[in-house]
């Protein structure tokens, strides 16, 4: 791969990640970590890697990516103020 910038970073399909390196896709990472798109491909790629390299890597994009998710609660339960009252009264 030539020399990266991050200007010049543009995932476009799955056979570009799996032609590279591990070396290579921990650069593409460094320079693509608020992109989320390009953080979900590399996701992909290494999903299918085996090394503990890849898997660490792994590991720091899902970080990455949940961190940038919005908060959410992390169960959601429901009680009869949640249930419409047409449903409740039968």
């Amino acid at each position: 791969m030539a020399d990266l910038n991050a200007g010049d970073i543009a995932i476009e399909t799955a056979h570009t990640l799996t032609a590279c390196d591990i070396a290579q896709l921990e650069d593409l990472f460094a320079l693509s970590r608020e992109n989320v798109e390009a953080l979900r491909d590399l996701q992909d790629e290494l999903r299918y890697r085996r090394s503990p390299q890849a898997m660490a890597l792994l590991n720091q994009i899902q970080t990455r990516l949940k961190a940038r998710e919005p908060q959410l609660p992390s169960s959601r339960r429901f009680t009869a103020e949640h249930v419409p009252q047409a449903a409740t009264s039968r």
